[in-house]
């Protein structure tokens, strides 16, 4: 007797209605798992005091509201430079570590292309290149105080951080290793 193409179909449903119910119990357990850390971490915040008023909150972490650079997308400090002159900023970027040409591009392809303009350039001393080099060629997040007036090596780039306090590949390298993870386990 052939096989109908309804029952390859039906079949196909089963196995997905199957696989569903057997997916069905590990996903409330990773749902009751994050209810009870999201629970938890309340308690131990409001039990050390950091809910009672803003003042305390300042007061516990020692630190000012200006102390925190704003996360901003690098096409915010292009297209509007003056609004992010002299502040801490956290932006990602494609990052080039070379001597005259250290620069945060918007995507590796604006590298690729030489277009300067969709870059920032990043104060790095000539000496600390080389202990910068696994950053080099990478997309990072980095930490740093826009300037506005500074452009880069023959003002090729659209502003500058300068006095940068982290830098860090991006995605960090753990999320990596888990996409990869997740695609060889199919």
């Amino acid at each position: 007797m052939p096989i109908k193409i309804d029952d390859i179909q039906q079949s196909k449903f089963i196995d997905r209605q199957i696989n569903l119910y057997l997916a069905l119990p590990i996903l409330q357990m990773k749902i009751t798992v994050c209810i009870i850390l999201l629970v938890s971490s309340f308690a131990f915040s409001y039990d050390k005091g950091l809910y009672k008023d803003k003042k305390s909150i300042v007061k516990k972490t020692d630190k000012t509201i200006s102390d925190e650079p704003e996360t901003v997308s690098i096409i915010n400090l292009i297209a509007s430079p003056e609004k992010y002159d002299g502040k801490k900023v956290r932006v990602m970027g494609y990052l080039t570590l070379y001597f005259e040409s250290s620069v945060l591009y918007l995507h590796k392809v604006d590298f690729d292309n030489a277009i300067t303009k969709n870059g920032v350039w990043v104060d790095v001393s000539r000496a600390g290149l080389d202990s910068l080099k696994s950053y080099n060629n990478n997309y990072v997040i980095i930490e740093g105080t826009f300037d506005s007036h500074m452009n880069g090596h023959m003002d090729m780039n659209s502003g500058n951080i300068k006095n940068i306090t982290s830098l860090a590949l991006w995605p960090p390298r753990n999320r990596i290793i888990e996409k990869k993870y997740k695609r060889t386990k199919h």
